[in-house]
C-alpha cells in the first residue's frame, strides 16, 4: 500500500518552474500572488504620485508654459 501511494505521488511530481516568467507570471503560488500584488500596490502609488507632481506643477507654472 505504501509503495502505490509514493509510485502516485512520484508520477504526478513537477519541477519548479525554471523562468522568470514561468515563475512571476504564470505562477499559481499563494506567496508569489501576493508579492504581484503589493508591487502592483507599489507601482500604482509611484505613478499616481508623479501624476499629482505633474498636475501641482502645471498648476503652479500654467501661465509660463501657455503662452495664449
Amino acid at each position: 500500500m505504501a509503495s502505490h501511494e509514493f509510485a502516485a505521488q512520484e508520477s504526478h511530481a513537477h519541477e519548479a518552474p525554471q523562468g522568470f516568467i514561468r515563475k512571476w507570471v504564470f505562477s499559481l503560488d499563494h506567496k508569489v500572488i501576493g508579492l504581484q500584488y503589493y508591487f502592483l500596490a507599489l507601482a500604482a502609488v509611484f505613478v499616481g504620485m508623479f501624476l499629482s507632481l505633474l498636475m501641482r506643477i502645471h498648476l503652479i507654472c500654467r501661465r509660463r508654459i501657455s503662452r495664449w
